[in-house]
């Protein structure tokens, strides 16, 4: 177990991770879609 203070911290970590993956998500779409118009 983790304290509440430890937890908020993984809490804020798993955020920001998943903000990271939007970010390189939208990163590929724009990506498939300059290549697929002729980038």
């Amino acid at each position: 177990m983790v304290g509440q203070a430890a937890a908020d911290r993984l809490g804020e970590l798993d955020r920001e991770q998943a903000a990271w993956r939007n970010r390189v998500d939208d990163f590929k779409r724009e990506r498939t879609a300059i290549l697929a118009d002729g980038g």
